[in-house]
């Protein structure tokens, strides 16, 4: 009996959800739509860039923030060209490929998207 009422349940529940869906030439069909989900541009809580520099290394720096989580780096020149993407979670990311100017980092954290500025001398 249990199993009957439930089936019952999910077909009602069925049928007024499809009366809902475009319909085309089958029983239903949903439509496509971009559904792709865009990062927001908050502030990313607690963000920092910390510079080291070491004479074996060169220039690295650590982005850190809150949140201990994968984040998205991307480097553009003043020209608006991405000149390096990296991902890290407290790796250091080395600067000694890039040359000295000033670079614009878009940084992606769960979501949130921070936009700075970062100069290398």
């Amino acid at each position: 009996m249990k199993t009957i009422f439930t089936t019952l349940v999910l077909l009602v529940s069925f049928s007024v959800y499809s009366s809902t869906l475009p319909i085309k030439n089958t029983l239903c069909s949903i439509s496509k739509t971009d559904v792709t989900p865009q990062p927001t541009v908050n502030k990313i809580t607690g963000l920092k860039i910390v510079d080291c520099e070491s004479k074996k290394l060169g220039k690295y720096i650590f982005i850190i923030s809150e949140l201990y989580t994968k984040k998205k780096v991307s480097f553009f020149n003043k020209n608006g060209k991405k000149v390096l993407t990296t991902k890290t979670v407290g790796a250091p990311i080395y600067l000694s490929k890039l040359e000295k100017g000033t670079y614009y980092l878009k940084i992606v954290e769960k979501g949130k998207v921070e936009l700075t500025q970062y100069i290398i001398e």
